[in-house]
């Protein structure tokens, strides 16, 4: 048998591998044609076996795209009076909106929702005495409500615009200030590490200040709108908030302030306040409202040059990036950058396997790829590890498939190249092999369990799955008389959720003859909740094999055998492993080893790469330990878009009889 993760289909048929590709439209126009293939370092991972003092040099080159790759949008709503229009329209489109931005090509864009109207209480500082803000009935004016942290889910984001309800207010000017404070105080806001940091402030006035004027050019004198109370809502005291110290504090943390008014009122100090952030001003309208925010945010999100970039290892590893050059770099974006890097273990490094991340980022974290490194760190003074024996193989530890697997059954989807009879496809599925499986059929389900089993085959398909189900022809009510290929009982009980609503209909209204839908097939609703339905038993090019009596849950004995150690000198390990699971006819060969960890005087783990029965690609890694009693692990698997593992017994188990040694270093 060969354990390359493949296997063949007989009859004609062949395995479709991934999903549909589907097609979609950018709801705004503008976006077309601007963003490029997504942010990158390269190589993205390293890997290196070293001692304590050892360094290994390397070029990153980092790709900024036009775009970065995430990007959270915070809408905040002033729900004084004078905003009903925006608001309401906002409601109306906020989905299209929302759409738009999630159609932006190579950008993860998420929000989320804070509404306010003012502090509800009357207050008198700084030359200015007014009534904030109501908070009574019928106005219920509040300062700050976070609606709904970002997220991915604009069905929430929709909601929470949805249930905005307009408020009062009472004096012109709003507490801008402490919704600006929030964007980055606030940590349940959610804006996530990496992430460009967009708020997008609908109002239209000005804020709570001692001096809107300081800092806005061609103004003199003092405007005072009264000071901005802050999160205890008590004015003149240490918790007040400063309108210009608050907008220097969003540009440290990343959080760029586009504002979105509806007259051009106070435009200069609006210019300059966003500015100090690096965002802008626009007016908008309830009929432009949709194509003046998407094209803000696109402008924001399409910055034609990146600042400060440079390399950051992961928390506790950021001595270990001894040398950066250069240390950073700014330039236009859709362009490549390179690093020449340095990492040296630190002196007094325990032997072990430490991984971390180094991350390249720009001058407010704006994330534009990750590097992932694993170092194996290695005691030359150590010693080295062998061993041999047998262990009982524990039920699960084999894993021969990547297909779902129920209690002895695997299970499978092919597409023919021509369309097929019900009739023809069970035979078919009866003449296909797998493994060690003793039988095939088309697939049948009589259980939760099962069920629950063969849904990834649909995720798969991403549509309709034919079933090992049918009713003979004419037999009516539509829910009498289903069969199984195999015989099995056909558990016909709507309290199980499997069928559809309104499921199995024997056509019903759907254009078809009555009582010709004979056919079962599992398949996703338009809600995305999978079920079953009848359908018509004309050809399918399409069907799903259940293999029974397969070998997952083998167990019995299993040999092996290995040595790996270090030669003078050397920084790959050396030695041979071997491994037999006699059951299931596996037998695993070392090729070459990678590492090699010695920790203490009692357990080693190493790792490398070999062939199952002299074929294939697999790794394999083996912890051992030279205990009382000894114990010994070995996982083996290979890469297919991700990690595929055969075998794997688990950790710690203890040896059925031999023995496990670490050496110490003669």
């Amino acid at each position: 048998m060969k354990y390359d993760g493949l296997h063949r289909a007989s009859g004609g048929a062949a395995r479709r591998h991934g999903a549909w590709a589907f097609s979609f439209f950018l709801v705004a126009s503008l976006f077309a044609g601007t963003l490029g293939v997504g942010a990158s370092i390269s190589p993205d991972s390293l890997m290196a076996v070293m001692a304590p003092g050892d360094t290994i040099a390397e070029t990153k080159t980092v790709y900024v795209p036009p775009a970065p790759p995430t990007a959270d949008v915070m809408f905040a709503f002033d729900l004084t009076g004078s905003m009903g229009g925006i608001i309401d329209m906002a409601k109306i489109r906020a989905g299209d909106i929302l759409t738009a931005l999630g159609g932006l090509p190579g950008v993860d864009v998420q929000a989320g929702v804070i509404s306010y109207m003012d502090y509800p209480a009357s207050y008198d500082s700084y030359g200015y005495a007014a009534e904030y803000g109501y908070g009574e009935e019928p106005c219920f004016d509040y300062a700050y409500r976070l609606d709904q942290a970002v997220t991915a889910d604009d069905g929430a984001v929709t909601t929470s615009i949805n249930d905005l309800v307009i408020g009062c207010g009472s004096d012109g000017p709003q507490d801008y200030t402490r919704i600006f404070y929030e964007s980055y105080a606030d940590p349940l806001v959610g804006f996530r590490d990496g992430a460009k940091r967009i708020l997008l402030n609908f109002g239209d006035n000005v804020p709570h200040d001692d001096d809107l004027n300081w800092g806005v050019s061609g103004t003199s004198g003092i405007w005072s709108t009264g000071g901005d109370p802050g999160r205890d809502e008590i004015i003149l005291n240490a918790d007040d908030l400063d309108l210009q110290t608050v907008l220097g504090d969003m540009a440290s943390d990343g959080v760029v302030l586009l504002e979105a008014h509806t007259t051009d009122y106070a435009a200069d100090h609006w210019n300059y306040w966003t500015f100090l952030t690096g965002g802008s001003r626009f007016v908008t309208s309830s009929t432009t409202l949709v194509d003046d925010v998407v094209a803000a945010i696109t402008a924001e999100l399409t910055d034609p040059s990146v600042s400060g970039l440079h390399l950051e290892a992961s928390t506790g590893f950021e001595g270990w990036l001894t040398s950066v050059i250069p240390a950073s770099q700014s330039g236009p974006t859709d362009a490549s950058y390179d690093f020449n890097i340095e990492i040296t273990v630190p002196d007094g490094t325990p032997a072990d396997i430490y991984e971390f991340t180094i991350s390249a980022l720009d001058d407010v974290g704006v994330n534009y790829g990750d590097q992932e490194v694993m170092i194996v760190v290695y005691d030359p003074s150590a010693g080295f590890v062998t061993g041999g024996g047998w262990i009982d193989s524990p039920a699960g530890a084999y894993y021969p498939s990547d297909l779902p697997f129920f209690e002895g059954s695997y299970y499978d989807w092919f597409y023919t190249e021509e369309p097929v009879s019900f009739l023809e496809a069970n035979q078919l599925a009866n003449g296909l092999t797998y493994g060690t499986c003793t039988s095939a059929h088309l697939t049948t389900i009589t259980s939760q369990e099962e069920y629950d089993a063969v849904l990834p085959l649909l995720d798969v398909w991403g549509g309709w799955l034919p079933l090992g189900g049918f009713q003979d022809e004419g037999v009516v009510p539509a829910d009498f008389g289903w069969q199984w290929v195999t015989g099995e009982p056909f558990v016909f009980e709507d309290t199980l959720g499997w069928w559809q609503p309104g499921e199995p209909n024997d056509c019903g209204s759907e254009g078809c003859p009555p009582a010709s839908e004979q056919r079962l097939v599992m398949y996703n609703a338009d809600s995305g909740h999978p079920g079953w339905n009848d359908e018509p038993m004309g050809p399918s090019d399409m069907y799903s094999v259940e293999y029974e009596g397969c070998n997952a849950g083998l167990t019995g004995k299993a040999t092996f055998g290995f040595v790996s150690k270090y030669k003078k000198g050397a920084s790959i390990p050396t030695g041979n492993t071997e491994f037999q699971f006699h059951a299931a006819g596996l037998n695993f060969h070392s090729d070459s080893y990678d590492w090699l960890v010695v920790t203490g005087s009692n357990f080693a783990k190493f790792k490398g790469v070999g062939t199952i029965n002299g074929e294939g690609t697999y790794k394999f890694q083996i912890w051992a330990g030279d205990n009382d009693p000894d114990t010994f692990r070995i996982k083996i698997w290979y890469e297919d878009g991700g990690e595929v593992v055969v075998y794997d017994n688990g950790m710690d188990q203890e040896i059925g009889a031999g023995s496990i040694v670490i050496h110490s270093k003669k």
